[in-house]
């Protein structure tokens, strides 16, 4: 009902009203005029002198007579725009909360992952799968890491962890800005130091889904860096 009397008062504004350009002036005069006689009521005579009413034209009469009955429509147009100004301010001011709010959940999500990088003993196994670990094929490698308890725990506590950190990149849960900024380096240098053993590792055992979600990150945070720091293409 709202947008069908909308439609036919704009339809009788343009068909029976004269250009915009002609309606404002008398519109001003007019309402100048009414305001001066108010003001000449309740200010002060000596100010009141100095205010003198601009006198209305019989052109402006006729101008405003047919103006009047327009009044409705433009009274319901207005308001409608009113409206939806308010509400797409509404609109931006929820979605600059929300995220923000999404930010801050990012950013308390990814504390415990970077206190976690930053743990003495996690941290000394990091290194040592990095610098010491030495191995020529994936027969060599069993035999001294798979084969040794500890050493197992920590390949596959690493590995682990680094395939949740992709899990919760590839669900949004986190931003990949805040893997880059922080430990980029170590998801770049865990991936391509495991990858082989990890590649064989699938073939071998029938498990082609085994730490997709940590060579998911790899990729995500390789591509960044590499954006950021164009001579890394090179060396790869």
């Amino acid at each position: 009902m709202m947008r069908v009397r909308l439609w036919i008062g704009w339809d009788r504004l343009q068909s029976e009203c004269l250009p915009l350009n002609e309606v404002l002036p008398p519109l001003h005069r007019f309402l100048k005029h009414r305001v001066v006689k108010i003001l000449k009521v309740f200010v002060k005579p000596t100010l009141s002198r100095r205010l003198v009413p601009p006198p209305i034209l019989q052109d402006d009469r006729l101008i405003l007579h047919n103006l009047v009955p327009m009044l409705p429509a433009i009274a319901t147009a207005t308001g409608v725009m009113v409206a939806a100004t308010y509400y797409i301010i509404n609109l931006r001011n929820s979605s600059r909360v929300m995220e923000t709010t999404l930010e801050t959940r990012q950013a308390q999500l990814f504390m415990p992952i970077y206190s976690k990088m930053n743990d003495g003993d996690f941290m000394r196994d990091g290194m040592e799968i990095l610098y010491e670990w030495k191995w020529t094929d994936y027969e060599d490698f069993e035999r001294k890491y798979l084969d040794d308890r500890d050493n197992r725990a920590k390949f596959w506590s690493m590995s682990n962890y680094f395939e949740g950190i992709g899990v919760l990149v590839k669900t949004r849960l986190i931003g990949p800005g805040f893997i880059d900024d922080l430990i980029s380096s170590g998801v770049i240098g865990m991936w391509e130091k495991l990858r082989p053993v990890i590649v064989q590792w699938r073939v071998r055992h029938h498990t082609p889904q085994l730490n997709e979600h940590f060579e998911y990150l790899y990729g995500v945070v390789k591509r960044i860096a590499e954006r950021q720091h164009p001579e890394l293409r090179s060396s790869s």
